[in-house]
């Protein structure tokens, strides 16, 4: 035995050279790669560890790229492999079918028979069974189990230490995440036997695969049988528990794989799911483990990072129990956490590369790569790429804020395209769980700040990064959101009184050891009060607040209303006052006296209950159901206020709005002496609210105090009664606040008394009235200076008035729709806050920035602060709505007028809804201008225009438009001249500047009116009352139309046959040709074949000429006299008709004699819903909506595929971006197979170039409609069986919509977001989308696909024109040049 081991070792070194030399002579006549194969069977893979271990392994394929360029050979792990480096690489090993995922010859050794060395269907099996147990579904119910393994951990491991070592702790955690999810394993003997041998067989995974005893790689064989052997008793275990039928969950792998096996969806044995198992526990623990160390790494050393995740962290436990498990819900809540694992991952890739083994000879840029070779390509070198990555060495999570701005194949920590890993949501999943306990329990720093890390061969602490533990306090829910009412109350029962003197010198003395923020508190009392309410009745707010930043900096202290107060500033600020839970929601002393025992006032279990309450009274569901009154008052106001009026006082009028609305809607109290006894006292107290509170006769505090207990009495008695109506069962409703309070009470919701449900409704009657009045008369005062912004409102109003009867309540889907009104409604809160501060009161001592805020100070923010800051609102003094068209672009918590986060007020739909409900009906029966011009504004505490804001009032009337010309022929031979010369988008221009957007005339025999703009588009395409018809040629000569979408997806293979043929018999072979023509005849037939079912033959051919005809007249002139286009059109029609009409028959026949049951083309489709019951239609109407779906299908495609062509003939670029991205959809189908609904989808590129096409050449010139009652649009009216005609083009090739729109630029289409709405509508909108819109689409795109792949064409007139005849199309039907390509 001992003399035979040196033979048996040098037999073993000895073999692998010789095959070595072997191979290399295999492959001489090969051209491979540039390069070396190395030293037998060593290669370059010691060198490669090296680098990888010393990381620097960057530098080494950067070395290499240098020398021989981005594709060089070498040999690595005992294998033959070829080195591909960047994103075309990436993209070309992630999508090649031939290159399958494969490992080192270690990692084989180490697996076994798992997914890496299956191949053909036995591959396809498991890999579908892998990816449906790692399917986001399954995800999602794992991450209770991820959530119980995290607490489990960190109390054991991190709790009560002040030294840890984050690297081997992270890959504990992975492993048991992956043994309690994915085996059913919990803590215990079983997971701790592989835990120990897992490492060892981690760490042999990029060893040299020779099997001598004490190397890695033995070790890890060894360790690898071990882990067989446990895996292999657990899966016994759980295959003889479902035999015996003792379980039935499918969750832990092994049961899942084994239920698959009993249902024949696999034939994998117990050791080849054992095997499996194993490459799960890999795939699973090398990537979160990684990242979790890298991320808390990078975290000691950015602060600023770690508080904005803390904050994320914070914000969603904020909203949970203490020991409530985290759901999918809060995990897709943290996007932030996530883009900063994205950029670890960027920085330090947990996998340093991807082998995938060539299945047969592939190449490669012109080199060969020999069957059975590896491919090898290196995340890090796009990763570290500055032609991709911005200063790639940086850490910055902001560069994945939009991740479509990575360019594609460039980011690829989880793989790519079809080779995307499964398991990436399970990593992502359990990295964000274990971040969100570590984050919130937890502060750290380095111990050892010069720590390097190598790769080994994952990446690996090389000196072990150690963390400090420093506790944080956990903060939770804030109380009560901030802007239900002004701001804040401290928590004692009583009405607050003024302090003495000599209290709030003691005061002062108390706190003289604490690190209290810089400032003065001012004179006691008064402190700083009036300076600060001389400013607000200057309106001076913002500068007097910017005085003190810049004095004392962002945190100041001072004295307000007679209560120590510490001044916050800034974003960081407001974040920090709506979500601190220890400040609470409080108001000014004068607030609280005024108020009473309201929920400014309660705590604990008390305020939970009564928030609760409020929160499901003002909950939007509420709201829905007041609108009728809200609209009954608004009206009842404007009747009463407005109308016949020549001038009115806007302030005073719209506060009596809102205050009567409320009286309305919340207290059930509509006109009568009830409402006009609140209202005037109501108007007092609100004066009194920021007054000084010393309660002394003749003060705004002392006559506010009088007016609030004569409104209390009111309101007393109107709960009193409301509480006797359900006593007695008189009373079911809940609508009212009192009724729905006191419901709540029988129901032992809550226990407040009558006199607490009358304080806090005074609280609703404060909060509801402030914001919405003056939002009101603000937007009165803007709109009387901005006219275009007046029109746009009034556009858009007028849009929803139009769907409605002339006395019809609006509704909460007629709100939703008014988007504009509320950016302009946006811009003006943020101009001019209706609150211009919060109040909270500290209800323990807290820090904010270094600095104490003791118990029972105030702490003040004022929402101007931001709201005015440069920094974050571009010219903040400029009045621009568009501002808010993108409202995810301003940066959280600037811009507060509601509050925020967990303190968002909970009434702000109800003061948008009154808000939009009021502008709705004043900006349609109104035009106003100011009586004063240079009126200021100050604020009292509110902010008031200094005369009330009077205007002069004018009633809009329509005025006079355009002209119906000639009788029958109108402008009908005019716009036909434009298009016939191409001229019209001109014709509409000289149109529009003469009569303006909207404008009568007569076409093709009809009274017309022409609508220009987006806004029309709009009305057009979204007004019931607008019927889809045609000119009177139309409907003629096509009958009844009914359009219905099919399911494009079940023609995709009769489509590319039909694509296939056409270019077969139509293209290849010949020299030059038209494409008009050719193009129209491939959409009819792709239209027969698909739609019709008729296939190549005499009826197809009987069709083809009958209908050019029919298509040429349609825009004619509907006189039936001898040998005009109509007459013509009209014959081509009737044998059509005839065609069709026996094609339906013969379908009739087929299904009575029961010998069909397709339902794939038209006619069958039609008579099986008939049949059905459906609808009613007889053979002829059926006929008739098969000419509709002929004429529908054909024009668009055919111009669209003509003109295509034409724009690829002048722009070489394009066509070559194009070729790339069909050539790339080819390579992974076989020769002749067709293509799919997949592979169209694909198609991005393609079809930008195609809606360019669409946009500077629509196929349809324009749209018609007809009115089916009066209508009225722009307050002018519509009158029943007239025509409304909008022309795509006018709004295509507008400056104003697309810069430059003249020129052919695709990549206006790269975010199609971006372009306005209904600007671009080639196939229609709303509502009113073309259902054919998709079949369109697709036979464009299977078209472009063959043609760009096969030809390459030049024009033969390159000056050629055309014209619309109606459809556009060259002059000379676009003579090309063809030249059959040969692949490069």
């Amino acid at each position: 035995m001992d003399s035979s081991m040196p033979f048996a070792l040098l037999l073993a070194l000895l073999i692998p050279i010789l095959l070595h030399f072997v191979i290399r002579r295999k492959y001489s006549s090969y051209n491979l790669p540039p390069g070396s194969l190395g030293f037998p069977v060593i290669g370059q893979s010691i060198s490669l560890l090296r680098a990888l271990r010393s990381n620097t392994d960057y530098q080494w394929y950067q070395d290499r790229i240098k020398k021989y360029g981005p594709v060089s050979k070498m040999s690595v792990f005992g294998s033959p492999t070829v080195l591909l480096t960047g994103p075309a690489a990436n993209r070309f090993v992630f999508s090649n079918q031939d290159l399958i995922i494969t490992e080192t010859k270690a990692a084989n050794a180490l697996i076994g028979q798992s997914i890496l060395t299956l191949s053909g269907e036995e591959l396809k099996q498991v890999r579908s069974a892998l990816q449906g147990y790692l399917r986001t579904e399954m995800v999602t119910k794992c991450i209770r189990k991820m959530d119980e393994e995290v607490r489990r951990h960190i109390d054991l491991n991190w709790v009560g230490q002040k030294t840890v070592t984050v690297a081997p702790l992270a890959k504990r955690l992975t492993f048991d995440i992956i043994c309690s999810v994915i085996f059913g394993q919990g803590a215990g003997p079983i997971r701790e036997a592989l835990a120990a041998d897992f490492k060892k067989m981690v760490q042999a995974m990029l060893s040299i695969p020779v099997n001598i005893p004490f190397t890695k790689f033995n070790k890890g064989l060894s360790a690898s049988r071990r882990v067989r052997k446990v895996l292999r008793q657990i899966a016994r275990d759980r295959e003889a528990a479902l035999q015996q039928g003792h379980s039935s969950s499918a969750d832990d792998f092994f049961t899942y794989m084994l239920v698959l096996r009993s249902e024949g969806t696999h034939s994998l044995t117990v050791e080849d799911i054992v095997d499996n198992a194993i490459l799960l526990l890999l795939a699973g623990y090398e990537t979160s483990s990684v990242l979790i160390t890298f991320l808390l790494r990078y975290l000691a050393n950015e602060p600023d990072i770690l508080g904005k995740i803390t904050e994320e962290q914070e914000e969603i436990a904020r909203y949970k129990g203490p020991d409530e498990p985290l759901t999918w819900d809060d995990v897709s809540r943290m996007k932030y956490t996530w883009k900063v694992a994205m950029e670890t991952l960027q920085t330090v890739p947990p996998i340093f590369g991807s082998l995938r083994t060539a299945i047969k000879d592939i190449e490669y840029q012109g080199y060969h790569i020999p069957k059975g070779w590896q491919v090898f390509t290196a995340i890090i070198i796009t990763h570290l790429d500055a032609n991709f990555f911005d200063d790639p060495n940086k850490f910055n999570p902001a560069r994945f804020h939009n991740q479509s701005s990575v360019p594609p194949y460039c980011f690829v920590p989880f793989g790519g395209g079809p080779r995307m890993c499964p398991g990436n949501e399970f990593a992502r999943t359990e990295t964000l769980v274990a971040m969100h306990y570590l984050v919130r329990q937890f502060r750290w720093k380095l111990c050892c700040k010069d720590e390097g890390y190598r790769k080994d061969p994952a990446r690996q602490v090389a000196h072990i990064l150690r963390l400090e533990r420093r506790p944080v306090a956990v903060r939770q829910r804030a109380s009560f959101p901030s802007c239900i009412l002004p701001a804040g109350r401290p928590p004692n029962k009583q009405a607050a009184q003024a302090m003495p003197f000599s209290e709030e010198l003691r005061q002062r003395r108390k706190y003289s050891s604490y690190n209290l923020p810089p400032g003065s508190l001012g004179f006691p009392v008064i402190g700083q009060t009036i300076s600060l309410l001389r400013a607000l009745h200057s309106n001076t707010d913002y500068q007097w607040c910017q005085d003190r930043i810049e004095k004392y900096g962002a945190v100041s202290k001072m004295s307000l209303f007679g209560s120590p107060t510490v001044l916050l500033a800034g974003p960081a600020a407001n974040h920090f006052v709506f979500s601190n839970q220890d400040l609470i929601f409080t108001e000014t002393k004068a607030i609280n006296a005024l108020v009473g025992r309201s929920i400014l006032t309660l705590s604990g279990e008390e305020l939970k209950q009564v928030r609760g309450a409020l929160h499901g009274y003002l909950r939007p569901e509420m709201v829905t159901k007041y609108m009728r009154k809200m609209d009954e008052e608004v009206r009842r106001h404007i009747d009463l206020n407005w109308v016949g009026h020549k001038t009115v006082t806007v302030a005073p009028l719209v506060r009596r709005l809102a205050f009567d609305i409320i009286c309305s809607v919340i207290f059930g109290q509509g006109v009568g002496p009830i409402r006009e006894a609140l209202a005037a006292d109501f108007e007092t107290m609100v004066k009194a609210m920021l007054s000084i509170p010393v309660n002394i006769p003749f003060t705004k505090f002392n006559k506010g105090l009088n007016a609030s207990r004569r409104i209390r009495k009111v309101l007393r008695q109107i709960a009193r009664d409301m509480e006797g109506a359900l006593q007695q069962g008189y009373s079911s409703s809940a609508d009212d606040f009192f009724t729905y309070m006191l419901v709540l009470r029988s129901k032992g919701t809550h226990s407040l008394t009558v006199e607490d449900i009358v304080d806090n409704a005074i609280v609703l009657l404060a909060a509801g009235y402030e914001t919405s009045s003056v939002l009101i008369t603000f937007l009165i005062r803007c709109l009387a200076n901005e006219p275009d912004i007046f029109g746009k409102i009034t556009d858009e109003q007028e849009e929803i008035a139009r769907s409605k009867g002339p006395n019809e309540p609006l509704t909460w889907d007629d709100v939703s729709r008014m988007k504009y009104t509320w950016k302009v409604a946006l811009e003006i809160l943020r101009t001019i806050s209706p609150i211009f501060g919060s109040f909270r009161t500290a209800i323990k001592d807290i820090e904010y920035r270094g600095y104490h805020i003791p118990k029972g100070w105030q702490v003040f923010h004022a929402q101007s602060i931001t709201h005015l800051d440069g920094k974050f609102f571009n010219d903040p003094i400029k009045f621009d709505p568009t501002r808010f068209d993108n409202q995810s672009l301003i940066p959280p918590y600037c811009f507060v007028p509601f509050g925020g986060g967990p303190s968002m007020c909970p009434g702000n739909e109800f003061a948008r809804t009154e808000t939009l409900v009021a502008m709705h009906y004043l900006v349609r029966q109104f035009r106003w201008k100011l009586c004063c011009e240079e009126e200021g504004y100050r604020k009292d505490p509110l902010p008031t225009p200094v005369l009330g804001l009077p205007i002069e009032l004018e009633t809009r009337t329509p005025p006079e438009y355009g002209s119906l010309g000639f009788p029958l022929i109108g402008q009908s031979i005019s716009l036909l001249r434009a298009l016939h010369s191409n001229t019209d988008y001109q014709w509409y221009q000289d149109r529009i500047k003469k009569y303006g957007p909207v404008f009568k005339m007569s076409l093709f025999g009809s009274p017309t009116v022409l609508m220009a703009g987006p806004a029309a588009n709009h009305f057009v395409f979204s007004n019931q009352d607008l019927i889809f018809t045609q000119t009177k040629a139309i409907n003629t000569i096509i009958g009844r139309s009914i359009l219905r979408p099919e399911m494009v997806t079940k023609y995709m293979r009769k489509m590319d046959e039909e694509v296939r043929r056409h270019i077969d018999l139509n293209w290849v072979g010949h020299k030059t040709f038209k494409v008009a023509p050719l193009a129209k005849r491939l959409t009819f037939d792709i239209i027969c074949s698909v739609v019709f079912g008729q296939g190549i033959g005499p009826i197809r051919e009987a069709l083809a000429t009958d209908f050019e005809t029919l298509v040429q007249a349609l825009l004619s002139l509907p006189v039936n006299i001898p040998f005009t286009k109509f007459n013509k059109g009209l014959s081509a029609s009737r044998r059509i008709r005839k065609v069709l009409r026996q094609i339906a028959r013969e379908r009739e026949a087929t299904l009575q004699q029961g010998h069909s049951s397709s339902a794939d083309d038209f006619f069958t489709y039609m008579l099986v819903l008939r049949s059905e019951g459906t609808h009613s239609l007889t053979v002829e109407d059926i006929v008739d909506n098969a000419i509709v779906l002929l004429t529908a299908g054909y024009g668009n495609s055919a111009v669209l595929i003509t003109f295509l062509l034409r724009y690829l003939a002048n722009d070489p670029d394009i066509l070559g971006k194009i070729t790339e991205e069909q050539e790339e959809i080819a390579s992974s189908s076989g020769p002749n197979e067709p293509l799919t609904w997949d592979d169209v989808s694909r198609m991005k590129y393609t079809w930008k170039v195609a809606l360019e096409t669409l946009r500077t050449v629509p196929p349809i010139f324009g749209s018609f409609r007809t009115a089916i009652k009066d209508i009225e649009y722009r307050g002018y009216h519509i009158p029943k069986g007239w025509k409304v005609f909008t022309a795509q083009s006018i709004t295509y090739l507008d400056g104003n919509f697309f810069n430059d729109p003249v020129k052919f630029d695709p990549t206006r289409f790269d975010n199609q977001t971006s372009i306005p709405p209904y600007c671009f509508v080639p196939f229609g909108g709303g509502p009113r989308m073309c259902p054919g819109n998709e079949f369109a689409r697709t036979e464009t795109l299977v078209t472009m696909h063959y043609l760009v792949r096969q030809f390459r064409w030049k024009l033969c007139c390159k000056e050629e024109g055309y014209r619309k005849d109606p459809l556009p199309m060259p002059v000379l039907g676009l003579p090309i040049e063809l030249e059959t390509r040969s692949p490069p």
